[in-house]
């Protein structure tokens, strides 16, 4: 055990150094940072989105007064680290046993295809809500609509950075597809928050297999136990009445 730990700290390690290296390097050459921040900016924001945690030292900057820099390369850099952060530690302890197992569990794979699935849904939801007529990035070009939209997408599930300029500004479709990304959020024992992918997962097999006329609740061959169907639904049900509670008590308290 202690073994794995120190391979999956090592590791987290090691794509925060490279994550900090590749912001360091681009924001020093670019100078988007002056050069005598440029190592502490890259190094905070590396960790800062790895642990989607959405902290940010360039709100209130006059050049940046909605936050981190916009660009194609920066919102890619740290768009990767918020996604590897993401993933969760039993999925890092399953990658560091790879070269000994060379197959990963069952756990990882419903993981990465829900997230890989939750990314390309919110992807494509923002870019053919808001590269439209009407919508923030309609007079952007076709480049910053991809990267914006894909870093946005991958940001709302729990990281918050911004990645579409104008957020106040999005379409009512829009928001109620970042909502829905929000409350999903992260993989379970990952950085992030939100009911899990595990969760949403669970509850996904359930409604494929009974819709497809399945007594028992199979993935990859492998059954899922009741009780962690069980558990799945109850963590959907709670969540709900926790956020359904909370938006009334504040439309009782607020205007």
């Amino acid at each position: 055990i202690l073994r794995l730990l120190r391979r999956v700290i090592t590791g987290i390690l090691v794509i925060e150094a490279i994550g900090a290296l590749l912001l360091f390097v681009y924001w020093r050459s670019s100078g988007i940072v002056a050069p005598e921040k440029a190592a502490f900016y890259a190094l905070f924001h590396a960790v800062s989105a790895f642990c989607n945690a959405g902290f940010d030292l360039f709100v209130g900057l006059p050049q940046y007064p909605r936050g981190i820099p916009g660009d194609d390369i920066s919102l890619l850099i740290m768009g990767v680290l918020i996604v590897l952060g993401g993933l969760g530690i039993p999925v890092f302890i399953d990658f560091s046993q790879w070269p000994q197992r060379r197959r990963l569990s069952s756990h990882t794979q419903l993981t990465l295809i829900i997230i890989v699935f939750l990314t390309l849904l919110g992807w494509a939801g923002l870019y053919l809500s808001e590269a439209r007529v009407g919508g923030i990035l309609e007079s952007a070009p076709g480049d910053q609509r991809l990267v914006h939209t894909w870093f946005q997408s991958v940001s709302t599930r729990t990281a918050g950075f911004p990645g579409l300029r104008d957020f106040k500004l999005l379409l009512p479709e829009s928001r109620l597809l970042v909502m829905m990304l929000m409350f999903i959020g992260c993989a379970p024992a990952s950085m992030g928050g939100g009911i899990t992918t595990g969760t949403f997962g669970v509850l996904g097999l359930v409604f494929w297999n009974t819709v497809r006329g399945r007594n028992v609740v199979r993935f990859r061959r492998r059954t899922v136990p009741t009780e962690t169907i069980y558990r799945a639904a109850a963590v959907m049900s709670i969540s709900l009445a926790q956020v359904f509670l909370a938006s009334w008590l504040i439309l009782l308290t607020h205007d």
